[in-house]
């Protein structure tokens, strides 16, 4: 009496391993395994709608607005007078 039968196996990479095997009083137990390689699809790109356009540009070195006299007091307070009225 012999038998004779196979099982597929998918991998996590997609592969499919395939073990056939046979047995027999003759050459008793033989199994062969066969791996066929993922089937890789190729992804359509999409062409680049538009290439975008810098939405701010610079104005250059600007001249100071206000000129302030340095070194002038705004407010002056007397110090070591006492605080006493």
């Amino acid at each position: 009496m012999s038998s004779k039968d196979s099982t597929p196996l998918f991998e996590p990479d997609g592969s499919i391993r395939t073990v056939t095997y046979t047995a027999d009083p003759v050459n008793g137990f033989n199994a062969v395994v066969d791996r066929q390689a993922p089937g890789v699809a190729v992804a359509k790109v999409a062409a680049p709608v538009a290439v975008a356009q810098p939405v701010l540009r610079t104005a250059g070195i600007a001249a100071p607005v206000l000129r302030a006299g340095l070194g002038a007091p705004v407010l002056r307070a007397g110090l070591g007078a006492p605080l006493l009225g």
